[in-house]
């Protein structure tokens, strides 16, 4: 079993403090970011992965299974987790090393090859992953940074290469300039695309849908320096638990994901998986009345308890596929949590992966998450894409990672923007959506999708 090197930045030749590092990397291009909250949802870790310590970068455009055969094989090659060393009965953020990326929306077309969805349109990897064999985390709350890396001979060469970020690094004005805001889909051409997948649901062609809008903001010349200071007020402002930023070199994806789409812990049972779909959602209001009677809205809400639960049971099913028999089970169901700008109901069902499944291997079985798409899954997904007419891209996809100490852990990639830069300038994409029953009022649900938006417009200073 190989072994998991940490070290206190305080005993290197790193002299820097917390703060002072993240100012500095997350305006780098090539330093990718993953934030994670603790159990009050306040930002407790952020962990930088500048790209020079990446050693194995996968990514696709097209031939998917493939991308997903030979990235299955890399997993497999590292499939002994590592055991921590000079651990001092410390805890360790969720990600120390290993596989960090993302799949887009479309990438479903490649597990079920009768789904007729629209390319993305963007000149953008459809999966990736980079292979990190080191990464600096800060803890927010004890103001303590550590370096982990697959062996000391890693760690000292990381070491090197921050010190060369950290020298390299010219701060910038992070502020923003609207040009041009715009969206895909009207008040009232959304409230009739509602009104037709009801049409559809009284035909039994489908039960429920997840329909989205694509909100779009032109920037200009705007630099990466901008988008990032962008990042950096969305992730602080909505303390999202699944924050992310991952850089390309045409592209950012800047995410503030509430919802888990599932993790994987070794136990002594076995692997254990639990996913936990959100479906229902009230928005937060600054006085504590309305606040608290938007929650009691929420939970006494017949069509909200009835589209999660139902989002629930698909994925049950899904997760049925890659169990042991009899080990799944859902609890709490329709639980309430409140996050920085709304309230949701989240259901979490678990089991435990039978031996011969993979962690990709459940990772596809489940993909896309049945709270993005609705119920059956690839006939909502059909319906979806002929009344939106777009692709959505890494929106709707998930991002997360494999962590060679045999976790993993992705997010649906829900609040969450991607940034553009070309020739003809910067824009900003950010989807919004809710799902749709029988019992959906078109205006609620419209304002639903407003109400979802409001930290995206909150962080660019809207």
């Amino acid at each position: 079993m190989s072994s998991l090197v940490s070290v206190a930045v305080s005993s290197t030749s790193l002299q820097i403090k917390g703060g002072e590092l993240k100012k500095i990397l997350t305006q780098h291009p090539c330093v990718d970011q993953l934030n994670y909250c603790d159990s009050s949802n306040k930002i407790e870790w952020h962990t930088f992965l500048p790209q020079t310590a990446a050693v194995d970068v996968h990514e696709v455009k097209e031939d998917g299974p493939i991308f997903f055969e030979d990235l299955n094989e890399k997993l497999k090659f590292n499939s002994s987790p590592v055991e921590p060393t000079n651990q001092q009965n410390r805890s360790f953020p969720p990600f120390t090393t290993g596989w960090v990326g993302h799949l887009n929306y479309e990438a479903a077309a490649w597990i079920e090859p009768s789904l007729d969805l629209q390319p993305s349109g963007m000149d953008f990897p459809i999966g990736c992953f980079r292979k990190y064999e080191a990464s600096i985390a800060w803890n927010v709350d004890t103001n303590v940074m550590w370096l982990f890396g697959s062996s000391q001979g890693a760690v000292e060469a990381f070491i090197g290469e921050l010190n060369a970020l950290l020298q390299e690094a010219e701060l910038a004005d992070t502020s923003i300039s609207i040009r041009n805001r715009t969206t895909d889909s009207s008040e009232s051409q959304f409230q009739g695309q509602v009104s037709s997948l009801q049409q559809r649901i009284l035909a039994g062609d489908i039960f429920q849908a997840n329909l989205t809008r694509m909100l779009t903001v032109e920037l200009g010349d705007a630099s990466r320096a901008t988008v990032a200071g962008f990042a950096e007020r969305l992730l602080t402002q909505s303390q999202a638990p699944f924050g992310a930023v991952l850089n390309f070199p045409n592209a950012t994806i800047i995410s503030a994901s509430p919802e888990r789409f599932f993790r994987i812990e070794p136990s002594s049972e076995g692997r254990r998986i639990f996913a936990e779909p959100i479906k229902g959602t009230r928005p937060r209001d600054p006085d504590t009345e309305v606040d608290v009677a938007n929650k009691k809205e929420l939970l006494e809400s017949e069509k909200d308890r009835a589209e999660n639960i139902m989002i629930a049971d698909l994925v049950r099913n899904d997760l049925s596929r890659v169990c042991t028999d009899e080990s799944i089970v859902a609890d709490p169901i329709c639980e309430l949590r409140s996050f920085k700008n709304v309230h949701h109901l989240v259901t979490r069902i678990s089991g435990i992966l039978r031996g011969d499944v993979s962690n990709l291997d459940a990772l596809l079985a489940q993909f896309p998450c049945g709270s993005i798409t609705g119920a059956p899954k690839w006939a909502a997904m059909d319906a979806i894409a002929e009344l939106e007419q777009r692709g959505r891209g890494v929106y709707c996809g998930t991002i997360g990672y494999f962590d060679d100490r045999g976790h993993a852990d992705f997010s649906v990639a829900i609040r969450t923007a991607l940034a553009s830069f070309s020739e003809s300038g910067t824009t900003l994409s950010y989807g919004t959506g809710g799902g749709i029953t029988i019992l959906s009022d078109p205006e609620e649900e419209f304002q639903e999708t407003e109400d979802k938006a409001a930290g995206f417009l909150r962080a660019l200073q809207l």
